[in-house]
């Protein structure tokens, strides 16, 4: 839970006060025309994307340039569709955990812009992916989304916005830096 108290007076404004959500797309205290709409952020939870915004103000500062939308745990390409065609001409950001699950999540993601698929198991402490009829098996601890493309030979499609200071998320930097 985020102490709402302490965001910044510019993302307090920017979202309603209750975070209202439709189809997953956070409700902000403006209107925009969708196709105007340069930046989509994607997480989990709305308090990851609010708790962002709070250490990058510069996302919220321009009414309409960007969106926000939860996907829940359980998305798909589906999904991704969906809001790649409520905002046709935005650039996707995903804002998922810095952990290994978060970074399987930007693998994902970015996989699914591009009309793609791939199965991502955890044995042992290898991460071991099947694509394109191939396998590629890479450590744990260093699976990056990077690397991931590097090996597979495809082109990575979108930034992954992770907090800096060994915080696993941005809602637990924020809580953090203004606990309850």
């Amino acid at each position: 839970m985020i102490n709402d108290r302490c965001l910044s007076s510019q993302v307090r404004q920017f979202f309603h006060p209750q975070v209202l959500s439709q189809s997953g797309i956070l409700q902000t205290s403006h209107c925009y025309l969708a196709a105007a709409v340069s930046h989509l952020f994607l997480a989990h939870s709305a308090a990851e994307l609010i708790c962002l915004c709070h250490f990058y103000p510069e996302w919220c500062r321009v009414p309409g340039q960007s969106a926000f939308a939860t996907i829940g745990l359980d998305a798909n390409d589906v999904c991704l569709r969906h809001l790649a065609n409520c905002f046709p001409n935005a650039k996707v950001h995903t804002v998922f955990g810095n952990d290994l699950a978060g970074r399987v999540w930007d693998c994902k993601i970015s996989l699914w812009q591009n009309g793609l698929d791939a199965d991502f198991r955890l044995a042992c402490a290898q991460v071991r992916v099947k694509w394109a009829e191939r396998e590629f098996f890479f450590p744990a601890e260093g699976f990056t989304l990077n690397r991931f493309f590097k090996r597979i030979g495809k082109f990575q499609t979108n930034p992954a916005l992770k907090p800096r200071g060994g915080y696993r998320n941005f809602t637990e930097k924020f809580c953090a830096c203004h606990p309850l």
